[in-house]
């Protein structure tokens, strides 16, 4: 996941040319790639994002790893 939005984040710097002021956090980042059709929903990304991290932060669960590694498939 954590690879998705900074690619997401380089393509809309240099190709979609938005400016960085216009994407200050990563909610702001996904529903932009949303109105520009990169992604369909901003809030599933958001919440697929967000929960990723929360259930692997300071986890060092095996089994809620490989929950979270297959879901990013």
């Amino acid at each position: 996941m954590e690879i998705r939005w900074k690619q997401i984040q380089q393509y809309l710097k240099h190709i979609a040319q938005v400016a960085e002021s216009a994407i200050r956090t990563k909610r702001d980042l996904f529903r932009k790639s949303a109105r520009l059709r990169l992604i369909q929903s901003a809030e599933e990304w958001i919440g697929q994002h967000y929960e990723a991290r929360n259930g692997t932060s300071n986890s060092y669960n095996p089994q809620v790893a490989n929950v979270v590694f297959k879901r990013a498939e």
